[in-house]
């Protein structure tokens, strides 16, 4: 049955995308499956997975995707992502050591979703739920990121400066401020 779902799918990807999304959207589909069965077919394009969100991915060279990012005050290094319909998504930060290679993904917009239905608005308990395995961290600069796999959620207002954080000083209502994509 799951076989021809996914076939049916897949066809549907086929006559209705254009083929470079197509062969995103049925990678994406193929490899997580289980995970998409919760999304209607309109809401893939808003996914993002552990290196990728809406067809960019970490480590893709910025030519590919120049005519989505615009500078910001003439930075060379961090530039705003818009989708194909010019509604930002976030940011892109480039390499310091290859300035051609994008690092990391910054998502603003809670439009776009992890692959167990997370975005930027959801609350840290939220998170917790759908990803119990994650582990929360400070860092030096007075921020808390929870962390699961190559997902890293910014919490709005905590800051932790040690590495170790006790989860339970985390009030469950925090909110996520942005999703974080990177190698």
């Amino acid at each position: 049955m799951k076989r021809i779902i996914l076939f049916a799918l897949t066809l549907s990807f086929t006559l209705t995308s254009c083929k470079k999304n197509t062969e995103v959207q049925q990678t994406l589909l193929a490899d997580n499956f289980e995970e998409l069965q919760f999304f209607k077919k309109e809401e893939y394009k808003y996914i993002i997975t552990e290196v990728e969100v809406d067809g960019v991915k970490v480590g893709d060279k910025l030519s590919t995707h120049k005519s989505r990012l615009t500078s910001i005050n003439g930075n060379s290094a961090k530039f705003i992502l818009e989708n194909n319909n010019k509604e930002k998504i976030g940011y892109v930060y480039l390499d310091t050591e290859n300035s051609e290679t994008i690092e990391m993904i910054e998502i603003t917009s809670p439009k776009y979703k992890t692959l167990k239905g997370i975005s930027v608005g959801n609350t840290f308990k939220q998170a917790k739920q759908q990803y119990p395995e994650s582990e929360t961290h400070g860092n030096n600069d007075k921020k808390t990121i929870l962390m699961v796999g190559d997902y890293h959620f910014l919490l709005e207002g905590v800051k932790f400066e040690n590495y170790t954080v006790d989860e339970t000083k985390i009030p469950a209502d925090t909110k996520i401020s942005k999703i974080i994509i990177r190698k």
